[in-house]
This record gives structure tokens, C-alpha cells and sequence, in this order.
């Protein structure tokens, strides 16, 4: 993981002069494969959910009325490259953009930022800023939007549905064990 230490040679020539040279050698055992990043900052936007190295996937929101967006990430070990991105957008355009990660023995990873412009301009959230202190990107999301509720909702649904079929089935409603149409068999005295 460290790169090699550097070499000191040392050469005396005849005339008593020493001279010091500092030579660096690449480390050939070294297979850093630490392709994740550590930090990703925006010059002017809100990465959602906060940003940590295990996830891939963000959604970047961005001022209404932005055209220019710098993405720097921070590769995790020192011997990872990733490039700083500086994107130009037009207008409307919401794209998803490629953030990625090399290691030093060549293993990559891609985080992927979806592009989504808020209801703000720049200079509101500049205005917003400079009252309070910090900006609202994205305001709370609508309770029925929160993959929770989502979740828990469909299984209320599904449980009422396997309910009522159990209850059509015990109540022969549903199936019935003897046809209507056909003869009693045995016939009432």
C-alpha cells in the first residue's frame, strides 16, 4: 500500500566532493486495489443520500438556472487517481454523471450522479445562504414518496387480499364442493 521508500546513493569523487542523489524506485509488490473514494464535493449543489465510499449512486441536486458544475472527488488511498470533472450544462439538461475511480493495480469503481434542478435559482439559494447560514436543497420528501411507507402500504394490501380469499375459500364461496345443477343423491323421506 505505501510506495517504496526512496534510495540514497552516495558517490565520493577523487576531488573530496561528495554528492547526494535521492532516487525513487516503484514498488513492484505493490497491489493497492483501494478504488474507492473518500469524499465528492460540488461547487454548488446537494449530493442525496449524504455521501459515504459503499454507495454508488446519488442524486445531485443542482440550482434551476445553474450551467456550470465542478464534481472533485477524493480518492480513499493516495495511490488512486480520479479526475476532477467539470461539466457544462445546458439549461433543462439533467444527466447522470460518471465519477471514476482507479486503484493503483488498475481496479475501478464507478459512482453515478443523477443531475435533478430544483424549483431555486443560484441567487436564491446565494440569498438563502447568507440570511441563514446553510440552504435548502430539497425540501422533505411527501410521506407516500418514503420507501418505507411504500413498503409497508403494499404489504396491508397484499395481507387484506390473502385475507379475503381465505375468507371466500372457508365460506365456499369461492370454491364449491358439489355442483348446483346436479341431483341430490341421496333423497330426503
Amino acid at each position: 500500500m505505501k510506495k517504496a521508500l526512496c534510495t540514497l546513493l552516495t558517490l565520493t569523487l577523487i576531488f573530496g566532493i561528495l554528492f547526494t542523489f535521492t532516487v525513487a524506485f516503484a514498488d513492484e509488490n505493490n497491489d493497492d486495489s483501494d478504488c474507492s473514494l473518500s469524499a465528492i464535493s460540488v461547487n454548488c449543489g446537494k449530493l442525496d443520500p449524504e455521501f459515504t465510499s459503499d454507495d454508488t449512486k446519488y442524486t445531485l441536486y443542482i440550482p434551476s438556472d445553474l450551467t456550470q458544475v465542478v464534481i472533485t472527488p477524493t480518492p480513499s488511498s493516495k495511490s488512486a487517481t480520479s479526475s476532477k470533472i467539470d461539466i457544462t450544462l445546458a439549461k433543462e439538461q439533467e444527466p447522470t454523471i460518471a465519477v471514476i475511480c482507479i486503484a493503483q493495480n488498475g481496479d475501478k469503481k464507478e459512482y453515478k450522479l443523477k443531475i435533478k434542478r430544483i424549483d431555486k435559482t443560484l441567487t436564491e439559494i446565494q440569498n438563502e445562504i447568507e440570511q441563514n447560514g446553510y440552504a435548502v436543497y430539497v425540501k422533505e420528501t411527501k410521506f407516500y414518496q418514503n420507501k418505507d411507507v411504500i413498503f409497508t402500504v403494499s404489504f396491508v394490501i397484499l395481507g387484506i387480499i390473502i385475507l379475503a380469499v381465505l375468507y371466500l375459500i372457508t365460506h365456499k364461496k369461492l370454491i364449491k364442493p358439489y355442483d348446483s345443477g346436479e341431483k341430490p343423491f341421496y333423497k330426503k323421506q
